[in-house]
This record gives C-alpha cells, sequence and structure tokens, in this order.
C-alpha cells in the first residue's frame, strides 16, 4: 500500500518526514510525542508516600488510610453526636447568644440537624478529623429567624494505633455560659437516625473527594514513626501475597 504524505500529499512519506514541511512544526510534533515522565531505567517515585517503585494509583498507603478512614467514618460521628446528648446540648436545647457587636441578645434552640466537616489534621492533630457541628435557629430577637453554627465537636482517627481521639472543649465552653452565651434549659434527646445516616453519607463523601486530590500527601505531622510503621505494613502485605 503506497503511503502519501498528510502536509504535501506526494506518496513516499509521512507528514512527520516531509520534506517541505517547516522545521517549527516538526519541533512542535516532537515536544508533543516526548512526554514528561522518569527518565527510563529510573523507579517511579509516588506522589502521596514518596516511596518509589508504584504510582499515586497503585499506592497501597493511599488506599489502606482511606479505607480505615472511611470504616471509621459512622462510629466518629455517632460518638460526635453522643457527645452533645450526654452535655445535655441535645435537640431542643435552648440557650441565648449576645451579639459581639451590640448588646442585643437572642434567644436560640439547637435544631435536628447538624453539620460535618472532614480535614487532615486539624486543630493541631495529626489524624484525619471529623468536625461535626450542631444548628441553632433563633426564636424570636431583632435578626430573624437565621440559623449559625451552635458548637463543635471533633473526632480524630489515629489510622496507625487504630485509635479515636476527641476534642469537644468548644462544646464545653459553650455550655458553661460565658459571657456571650447563657443555657436557659438543656435536653439530652438525641439526634435522629436520619441525620446521622446523612452526616456519615455526607463525611464519606468528603473522604473519597480529599484523598482523590492530586496535591494531598502523607502529611509531615505524622513524624517518621508513621512513615516507618506504613513501611513497614507494606513489607509485611508483600511478603504475605508471595506467600500465596
Amino acid at each position: 500500500m503506497t503511503r502519501y504524505c498528510g502536509w504535501c500529499g506526494l506518496p513516499g512519506h509521512n507528514k512527520r518526514t516531509c520534506p517541505d514541511r517547516p522545521q517549527e512544526y516538526k519541533d512542535i510534533d516532537n515536544r508533543w510525542m516526548n512526554k514528561p515522565g522518569p527518565p527510563k531505567g529510573t523507579k517511579s517515585k509516588c506522589s502521596f508516600c514518596g516511596v518509589t517503585g508504584h504510582n499515586r494509583r497503585t499506592c497501597w498507603h493511599l488506599s489502606n488510610i482511606r479505607d480505615n478512614v472511611l470504616l471509621q467514618t459512622e462510629t466518629c460521628v455517632r460518638e460526635a453526636l453522643s457527645t452533645f446528648t450526654e452535655a445535655d446540648f441535645g435537640v431542643g436545647t435552648m440557650y441565648e447568644v449576645q451579639s459581639g457587636w451590640d448588646e442585643n441578645r437572642k434567644s436560640t434552640y439547637v435544631t435536628a440537624h447538624a453539620h460535618v466537616r472532614f480535614a487532615d489534621g486539624l486543630h493541631g492533630s495529626p489524624h484525619p478529623t471529623f468536625t461535626v457541628s450542631s444548628i441553632g435557629k433563633e426564636m424570636y430577637g431583632n435578626y430573624g429567624w437565621s440559623s449559625h453554627t451552635a458548637a463543635n465537636v471533633h473526632v480524630g482517627y489515629d489510622v496507625v494505633n487504630l485509635e479515636m481521639s476527641k476534642t469537644s472543649s468548644e462544646l464545653i465552653a459553650f455550655g458553661a455560659g460565658g459571657t456571650d452565651t447563657k443555657i436557659l434549659g438543656g435536653t439530652n434527646i438525641a439526634f435522629s437516625e436520619q441525620t446521622v445516616k446523612e452526616l456519615v453519607r455526607n463525611a464519606q463523601q468528603q473522604v473519597r473527594e480529599y484523598y482523590s486530590r492530586r496535591d494531598v500527601e502523607i502529611s509531615r505531622d505524622y513524624g517518621d514513626n508513621y512513615r516507618l510503621e506504613i513501611l513497614k505494613t507494606e513489607c509485611e502485605e508483600n511478603r504475605r501475597r508471595k506467600e500465596k
């Protein structure tokens, strides 16, 4: 079969080797064909864990951390919500909030809704952390029926030691009734199962989106012990695979 050039139309050569085609176009083709990447003979380096021999798509460290966090998401969310009820800051709790810029006070109650936010390394913790916020809503006052964040509970999960940690200092300070807050009547009414499921679903989606980002890597705050631990785990995993 005779080959015809896509540039000049003559037979015997193609567009890439056409003698009539300007050199600048050939240079563009060369830059396009020379895809960026590691030099031949070198091992790829994972952009998540920094270990050579694999890439981000096949990184066992990434999938292990993400899957462990996903498995513990519901436990962390339920722990945060139960902390509200244990502190008598459950659904229906009445409290007053003083505005930060005037003397007006707003009579408010805790609604049946809540909000969750996921972050890796929050408030000084190097571990993946869920922040669950109760939502307050004004009953009456000068500001209408606006909603706001009432109090927060932070629940972190240590993916190395498989332990959960909780920080509820913001809730405790809120319930203590400082200069800007005053509890009028607390309740231990729990959040509904529907609210729990919605929060868990939302939190798990945030986890998946977070670890799918290309700029996410193992936090330096994890320290050398964490890196040694995951390398040890990977070696053990490879050994088990070879034994099979």
